[in-house]
């Protein structure tokens, strides 16, 4: 049987009496991340220019959570670019963006349908599973050939997903994964504020619009995965790819969860960073106390994080420790605006960030596991000549094996909403994403004037 075929079979099986023992938490949390990301994101320019070009102009889907509709497609690519502009949103599956692409464009959907929240759940899901399989075929990372890992993948997912959740058959289902796998794509080389997050909305939009067009006959080459021609040959970088590789029998929701942020930046800097934070609550460190800081990494952690920066490489401040830890010296937090061209060239930013050292390392347990980057024991010296070391840890916080508390979740989603003017209500919207599952009908989460500003408004009004 085709892959396609397999896919959509196990996709459209996928029952809620069927989840297994947390699958439904990890996705609730997933959803509650999705909005604290997008609210941290609507202060991004993009969203200005994405609104200008597609709306809103009326339909049946929330955009931001607000009372302004879009049709469901636009809806969920407008809300996916909001969320992943924020950089700190959460990450599975190969450093895969999965919530900022499966949420959106699930919640865009089940508005259409009246779908309840527990429909939601499962079409998370049958969605993160479909990933995670599509994602062992391939040895390397597409990264290395210059597609964007997320969105070479994530159509087809949210195909997977949608198929599920509007009740599609299994060989519609097919087509539509296969019409997905012909909207993929998204490049490395354009990892900046305004391509990179619209490559992952227009992913969350592809995969509905392929489930569309199946549903309405369209129909997609058999093999159009794994033959001659097909999407893993044209992504593979070196042609390391294999059916053989997707397991069985595992729940991989329950094996590689979700991975979130307490950074808006890349994952493979945030154990470093959790380091530093631990040294400044723990000593009070301010930068003028500070000579050096040596950060550690193994040898396959560098070459990863090496691979991955452009030349020059100040050109991705969002993938350097330097001035992310200089940022975090200085303001005690790091937001999303302390790594913006302005801020990391302040002379003393800068000159604080020229004195961070990194140290790669030769260890023989070395952890080859996908973005966990430079170590969390990095070492201070201060100009009195002592050196202070952070504790070692193997994952950052957050991880799903170091998961944040609902109070901790709880208080990056209430803090980014209230930074995006929404200073009521937020509460309430964060217990209904994070606890999805109870809700009867997803019109029932909560929804507001809007909190953000348009002054082109295709409709003439003003937001």
């Amino acid at each position: 049987m085709p892959l396609a075929a397999q896919l959509a079979e196990r996709a459209t099986g996928i029952r809620w009496r069927d989840l297994p023992d947390g699958a439904a938490q990890t996705a609730c949390t997933g959803f509650a991340d999705y909005g604290a990301c997008l609210f941290l994101g609507l202060a991004e320019p993009v969203n200005t220019g994405l609104r200008k070009v597609f709306g809103p102009v009326g339909g049946g889907a929330s955009l931001y959570f607000s009372h302004d509709l879009c049709d469901p497609a636009v809806a969920a690519m407008l809300n996916s670019a909001a969320a992943h502009a924020s950089n700190i949103d959460d990450n599975a599956l190969k450093g895969s963006h999965v919530s900022s692409v499966l949420a959106p464009a699930i919640l865009a959907e089940a508005e259409r349908i009246g779908a309840s929240g527990r429909a939601c759940v499962t079409a998370y899901v049958a969605g993160y599973e479909t990933w995670a399989s599509l994602v062992a075929v391939e040895a390397d990372s597409y990264n290395a050939a210059g597609w964007h890992q997320t969105t070479a993948l994530a159509p087809l997912a949210v195909a997977a997903a949608v198929a599920n959740l509007t009740g599609m058959t299994a060989a519609d289902t097919a087509q539509a994964i296969g019409i997905a796998a012909s909207m993929t794509g998204g490049l490395v080389a354009n990892f900046n504020g305004f391509v990179k997050p619209m490559q992952v909305g227009r992913a969350a939009r592809a995969g509905i619009e392929a489930a569309a067009l199946a549903r309405n006959g369209f129909i997609s080459s058999p093999l159009v995965l794994e033959g001659t021609g097909g999407l893993f040959a044209a992504l593979s970088p070196k042609q390391n790819w294999s059916l053989d590789r997707i397991g069985s029998g595992e729940w991989q929701i329950c094996a590689q969860g979700l991975n979130l942020k307490q950074y808006p930046n890349a994952a493979t800097n945030h154990r470093a960073l959790d380091g530093m934070a631990e040294l400044i609550a723990t000593h009070d460190i301010r930068p003028a106390d500070v000579a050096r800081i040596v950060v550690p990494i193994t040898r396959h952690q560098h070459e990863v994080i090496r691979s991955r920066l452009p030349d020059p490489p100040a050109r991705a401040p969002l993938l350097m420790i330097e001035p992310a830890l200089a940022a975090l010296l200085f303001g005690r937090r790091l937001a999303a605006r302390d790594l913006l061209p302005e801020a990391i060239d302040r002379p003393d930013r800068a000159a604080l960030a020229a004195r961070v050292a990194i140290e790669v390392i030769d260890a023989p347990d070395e952890d080859r596991a996908p973005n966990l980057g430079y170590r969390s024991d990095l070492q201070v010296t201060l100009t009195t000549g002592e050196t202070l070391v952070a504790t070692p840890s193997p994952v950052a916080l957050g991880h799903f094996t170091a998961p944040f508390t609902r109070a901790q979740l709880n208080a990056k989603f209430t803090g980014a909403a209230i930074g995006a003017g929404l200073s009521n209500g937020a509460g309430a919207l964060f217990e209904a994403l994070a606890d999805l599952a109870t809700l009867d009908s997803v019109a029932a989460l909560p929804r507001y004037d809007a909190h953000y500003r348009n002054d082109e408004r295709t409709d003439g009004t003003r937001c």
